[in-house]
């Protein structure tokens, strides 16, 4: 009997580890069991915020998009105001233009001359300034460059008698600067406006000349003696027109 429950007692760890191996996977599954239906809620929980995030970006999507769209109608409102002021302003800086041409064709005086004595006195001033400066300063009392200065006052009184049609400068209204005898605005001081704007246009000319003479002959603007007394000619000349023409409407009677 003692032979027998010693027996029984070295048998009883294989029984109790058979047991276990039995019990062991039906604990496994039981708990395998149990633990699925939390993990389809961990499932279901991460798929929910999945969807409330894909909510979240889908909103600030709209959001920004919506935003955008207002912005770009903002921008094309803003450049249709500054297309608009663009088109008003040209508008209205043509319809100036427009009127100012016109009136300056309105106050354009006519192509006439109509006061020959005071034609003749100042082709008689220029041709004069050009030999008195070529004779008395520039060449120093050499007759031989009188030639050259008479041509050079002969080409300023052409030029002279251009502009002066342009401005009117030969009319019996240049006395006054052509401005009524009543007008405060003319008299001899006008006069002198007149003959200094026309001599200064005169000038211009003269200038334009030379330059298309250079060009054509290859040489440097002054290198012949008529354009040597361009400079003196020129300061003098705005001096000596301009007093004239004040004298002359000092003295001209108004009737």
């Amino acid at each position: 009997m003692v032979a027998s429950d010693r027996a029984l007692r070295r048998r009883a760890p294989h029984h109790w580890a058979a047991i276990l191996l039995v019990l062991i996977p039906f604990h496994c599954h039981g708990f395998v069991a149990s633990s699925l239906p939390l993990s389809r809620l961990g499932q279901q929980l991460s798929l929910s915020r999945i969807h409330q995030f894909h909510n979240r970006q889908s909103c600030l999507y709209s959001f920004q998009m919506s935003s955008e769209v207002k912005d770009e109608d903002k921008i094309t409102e803003s450049l249709e105001r500054k297309a608009d002021d663009a088109e008003n302003m040209m508008s209205k800086l043509m319809q100036s233009v427009r009127k100012q041409g016109e009136e300056l064709l309105n106050k354009t005086p006519p192509f006439k001359i109509e006061d020959t004595s005071l034609l003749y006195y100042d082709i008689f001033l220029i041709v004069n300034l050009a030999l008195s400066i070529s004779f008395w300063v520039t060449h120093r009392m050499d007759i031989s460059f009188l030639p050259a200065a008479l041509s050079e006052g002969s080409l300023m009184s052409l030029l002279w008698i251009g502009a002066g049609l342009i401005n009117g400068a030969f009319l019996f209204s240049a006395k006054d600067g052509h401005y009524d005898a009543s007008d405060e605005r003319g008299g001899p001081k006008a006069a002198m406006l007149l003959g200094f704007s026309t001599f200064l246009h005169a000038i211009n000319l003269r200038l334009i000349v030379a330059f298309i003479m250079a060009c054509l002959q290859h040489r440097s603007v002054g290198s012949i003696p008529e354009e040597g007394i361009m400079p003196l000619e020129i300061g003098f000349g705005l001096l000596l027109m301009s007093v004239f023409r004040f004298v002359h409407s000092s003295m001209v009677p108004r009737i």
